[in-house]
């Protein structure tokens, strides 16, 4: 076989300036001709490939088929235990997702949006039960997490190597988009980088990362209730709160959220659900009474893990990067939203209690 050669040319010729504009239209591409359905999925198609190149030059000798398979499963079902080849994809998916939703031309690039976990501020957290949750960090570890003295846990997010747990939140699925694809993928007129809508939720209380959180009860009380004693606490309180039913809702508009770098469909949804949603606030309110924790509310706006920002809750499914960075909302015309039972996203992440 004959051996690849490369050329050898000048870094001031003009192939490298031609290189190096085709390497920028990959991240410019504008909104061309093509539908936006259409688009999206072309994109999403060439990402998902490039992310499979992208491992195996690093080794990873997953199939096409199981990475895709992998990549649906994750969408479809969130955390779920996968081979360590096939994760490497999902986690490769989930932190470009992030990157395209967090990142346009001109962001800076901080030490807060950067390492493995830890998220940048306001990108998809407005209210009350909103979270800053960047996809790469919702990532499946083989291991559950052992309970060890916290003193010996870093704070921050997912870290695969340390086993630190990733946040934890109780959501609902959404479980479809008006009558068909179809219909979701018409946002696409509006959104950049259209996320997968079998992965969709919507956030009812975020708690974040058990640690933190258990952290910040610990220096809030001084003390007085040790952060070991809030995680077997709090994990309790998590294994014991009641279940939403399956709902259904209806959006008409599209919102930016945060700085501007997320948007999402605000959702109209039944008096019964603002109603399960006060009640997960009171809930809190009554774990942290036993956890010693005074000025309550106080507490709950100011905790780094809890990251809350405001105690008004707007419903809304984010599905991407708008556009058009600082305009908004979008009238995009009625379309129903079903949605599923709530539960505990990265429940299966919770510590081993004695």
């Amino acid at each position: 076989m004959k051996p690849i050669e490369f050329p050898d040319f000048l870094f001031s010729s003009p192939l490298a300036k031609a290189i190096i504009e085709l390497e920028r239209i990959r991240s410019d591409m504008g909104e061309g001709t093509a539908h936006p359905a259409i688009f999206s999925q072309l994109k999403d198609l060439f990402q998902l490939m490039s992310n499979i190149m992208s491992a195996r030059i690093e080794g990873n000798r997953t199939s096409i088929v199981d990475a895709v398979a992998g990549v649906e499963r994750a969408d479809r079902y969130g955390d779920v235990q996968q081979n360590d080849g096939v994760q490497e994809i999902v986690q490769l998916q989930h932190a470009t997702a992030f990157v395209d939703a967090s990142v346009s031309p001109g962001t800076t690039l901080t030490y807060g949006l950067v390492p493995d976990g830890i998220p940048a501020p306001d990108i998809e957290r407005a209210s009350i039960g909103q979270s800053v949750e960047p996809a790469f960090v919702r990532r499946t570890n083989c291991c559950r997490s052992i309970i060890t003295p916290m003193a010996d846990r870093p704070r921050g997010g997912w870290d695969s190597t340390t086993q630190t747990a990733p946040p934890i939140t109780v959501e609902v699925p959404v479980l479809g988009v008006g009558a068909g694809p179809a219909d979701y993928e018409e946002l696409a007129r509006y959104v950049f980088a259209l996320r997968r809508q079998r992965g969709l939720h919507m956030t009812l209380l975020h708690l974040g990362v058990l640690d933190d959180f258990c952290r910040d009860v610990a220096d809030w009380t001084k003390g007085n209730t040790s952060a070991d004693s809030a995680l077997l606490r709090t994990v309790a309180w998590l294994e014991a709160l009641p279940v939403l039913e399956a709902f259904s809702g209806s959006a008409e508009r599209l919102i930016v959220l945060g700085s501007g770098g997320v948007c999402g469909l605000e959702v109209d949804v039944p008096a019964s659900v603002h109603d399960f949603q006060v009640s997960l606030v009171h809930a809190l309110h009554e774990l942290l009474d036993e956890l010693l924790v005074d000025n309550i509310d106080d507490f709950i706006l100011s905790s780094p893990a809890l990251g809350f920002r405001s105690p008004r809750w707007v419903p809304h499914v984010a599905v991407g990067r708008p556009l058009h960075r600082g305009r908004g909302p979008w009238e995009i015309g009625r379309v129903g939203v079903d949605f599923g039972e709530s539960r505990i996203r990265n429940r299966q992440h919770f510590p081993q209690l004695p």
